[in-house]
């Protein structure tokens, strides 16, 4: 999203005749009106948010307007007599913007599919249970045309063999001599599909409906079943004429496909600098941030190499990091480190810091992290490996390896220290650590494989107490701030309100829709 800003001081300066800014060479005429152009721009942005405060959906990405503040959303509510479930500022938005629209629509399939990208930011495709059980053929039943399943050619009704391939028959047993897939389709063939994941559009028909599932449980698999009755969720209870599943693709976390990626110099290249603004916010501090952070369009950038922040010069107060994922090593021997929804394949610091954290993260994934000699100050972080720290206080914190301090035992624990609403595996010593409202339950990860999509990233099979196990009852680690959990129990609370009377909806996470459909040579 593009927010149209202004610089009136410029502008005042710009506008002035040549001869007046010739003759400004101390610069006070400049910084003059810069001191004017600062009323003038507080001023206009004001204006421009009045302007944006009267509109409660979300604008365009291309829009060089701001979305109304995130507090007036309840009031637009009220309005329509929408009730907002989204925890996200956009996904509440969206409710409030198309409250009507839904409502006008309410049951249709196309309204529930629009319900599931709206609050959850996600391409659904929908599954009808009724669709998917065994029924008895009835000799009466019209057939439709195969085009309009995408098949090129209906098939010889006078051929038995041929006859049994009709995608409209509702046949049980699977023609095993045909796989069932999604594969590759052109926009006007009938029953083809449109589906966007990670920022790649495409068009996809069900191939074979009658034949062999090649990946069974998938959004790919069409093949009827008898009624499955067990108590749904998203392993079980699929085939029901009372259910409806979506299929929904996992969260990419840090590492979605064709993210931006840079290579780390102690001198910032021209590549790095287009990604990334390096800024002092203050005296002391030297900040690097993706330029996208806080946007509707944020994707982490993606940095190759080891850093080793000893050799950049000169040598600031703190280092701090937001919105980048780091693939290799970072270390550092006498600097603190701030990280903001950073990913770090590890993480070392030897900084001397007394009571003072070396390291504070919020919101981030790490590897493996390294505090030898001083105190880490975590906050929503999934370490994947091991956790060595001589003093640890961890917030919302998911260790999924040993919690251990250097220059010890192996399985000596920190010193001393605090896990408050954080995971930790089941054989974990506490020595002298403080624990409050801390599991040892399983963590169930998309994959943990570093810098692979999906890693670190929590999936239903998970534990509910690392689930909905933090202060408010959101999930434990890194995705703690994306909601990832909570948006799973938003769509089907919203869900419930447009479904028709004893229809049930399943949400099912699939990676096969990050997989690109199969493509005929």
């Amino acid at each position: 999203m593009a927010v149209d800003d202004h610089d009136f001081g410029e502008t005042l300066y710009r506008i002035l005749p040549q001869v007046y800014r010739n003759r400004d060479e101390s610069g006070d005429l400049r910084a003059y009106l810069a001191g004017c152009g600062d009323l003038l721009d507080a001023v206009y942005a004001t204006l421009r948010q009045r302007y944006a405060d009267n509109y409660p959906d979300n604008p365009p990405e291309d829009a060089a307007i701001a979305p109304c503040q995130d507090w007036l959303i309840p009031y637009f509510a009220d309005l329509v007599d929408a009730r907002l479930v989204s925890p996200l500022a956009e996904g509440r938005r969206t409710e409030v913007g198309q409250a009507i629209r839904w409502r006008q629509g309410k049951g249709s399939v196309a309204t529930l599919d629009a319900i599931v990208e709206g609050i959850g930011q996600s391409e659904a495709v929908l599954r009808e249970g009724w669709r998917r059980v065994a029924t008895t053929p009835r000799l009466a039943a019209p057939l439709g045309t195969a085009a309009a399943y995408g098949y090129a050619q209906e098939p010889v009704m006078g051929n038995p063999g041929n006859a049994a391939r009709h995608p409209g028959l509702p046949a049980v047993t699977v023609d095993l001599r045909c796989p069932s897939r999604a594969v590759v389709a052109e926009p006007s063939s009938g029953g083809a599909e449109t589906l966007e994941v990670d920022g790649q559009t495409v068009i996809w028909r069900q191939a074979s409906r009658h034949g062999a599932p090649c990946f069974p449980d998938s959004y790919e698999d069409v093949a009827r079943r008898t009624p499955d009755v067990r108590t749904p969720d998203w392993r079980v209870g699929h085939h029901h004429p009372r259910r409806v599943v979506l299929y929904v693709p996992p969260p990419a976390g840090f590492f979605p496909p064709g993210q931006p990626t840079v290579a780390w110099n102690a001198n910032p290249s021209a590549a790095y600098l287009a990604e990334i603004e390096v800024d002092e916010p203050e005296p002391g501090v030297q900040r690097h941030r993706a330029r996208s952070l806080g946007t509707r369009a944020f994707v982490p950038v993606r940095v190759t190499g080891n850093p080793n922040l000893d050799s950049v010069s000169p040598q600031p107060r703190r280092f701090v990091f937001e919105g980048i994922a780091f693939t290799g090593t970072m270390r550092t021997a006498g600097r603190p480190l701030t990280l903001n929804r950073c990913a770090v394949g590890e993480l070392r610091s030897d900084a001397a810091m007394g009571d003072e954290p070396a390291i504070e993260a919020n919101g981030c994934l790490l590897r493996l992290l390294r505090v030898a000699t001083a105190l880490a100050r975590l906050e929503s972080v999934t370490v994947l490996e091991r956790c060595i720290a001589r003093r640890l206080q961890a917030s919302e914190g998911l260790f999924l390896g040993p919690i251990t301090r250097a220059g010890g035992a192996e399985t000596a624990p920190p010193v001393d220290g605090c896990l408050r609403y954080s995971t930790m595996p089941r054989d974990q010593a506490t020595g002298a650590m403080t624990l409050y409202r801390t599991t040892r339950e399983a963590a169930v990860l998309v994959t943990n494989t570093w810098a692979e999509r999906g890693c670190g990233v929590l999936t239903p099979a998970s534990h509910r107490s690392v689930l909905t196990g933090a202060e408010d009852e959101g999930e434990i680690g890194a995705f703690h701030p994306a909601h990832h959990a909570r948006l799973r129990r938003a769509i089907l609370d919203k869900l419930a309100d447009f479904l028709p009377v004893g229809l049930e909806a399943v949400l099912v996470p699939d990676p096969r829709l990050t997989e690109p459909p199969y493509a005929f040579d």
